[in-house]
């Protein structure tokens, strides 16, 4: 039962990483959750997918750091444009019904969302405080 709870796991991680590459060319963030979400089941199971993901891990929150700077024009010009995007995506929502207004507010939405995460080292404190709450 274990050996195929192993391989389910890895079959699974292979198809979703696999399901990356054919929506990686879609507009929006496309195969990016895909691929990170498959390396996940492949790190349950395989010491190479677990060192990939944290260096992923770790390279991804010194992008965080260095856009993200404490510079305080820049702190002030992030929340504005966190709150502008999230007013052109709910006025998108509310002005057109089809769905390339709906699409585009989504996104506006995911990158006001992941400004206000990085502003102000938001998401570091989050992250410091999910991983305190560990058993």
């Amino acid at each position: 039962m274990n050996r195929l709870k192993i391989v389910v796991t890895d079959i699974a991680g292979v198809g979703l990483m696999l399901l990356a590459i054919f929506f990686g060319w879609l507009p929006g963030i496309g195969g990016i959750p895909l691929f990170l979400l498959g390396l996940s089941l492949l790190a349950i199971n395989h010491s190479w997918a677990k060192r990939l993901l944290m260096y992923i891990k770790t390279k991804g929150m010194k992008i965080v750091d260095t856009v993200f700077t404490d510079h305080p024009i820049l702190v002030i010009a992030y929340d504005i444009a966190t709150v502008i995007l999230a007013i052109g995506a709910a006025w998108l929502l509310l002005e057109y019904s089809h769905n390339t207004a709906r699409a585009a507010a989504g996104l506006l939405l995911l990158f006001s969302g992941g400004l206000f995460l990085g502003n102000r080292k938001r998401l570091k404190r989050l992250l410091q405080r999910i991983n305190r709450k560990k058993p």
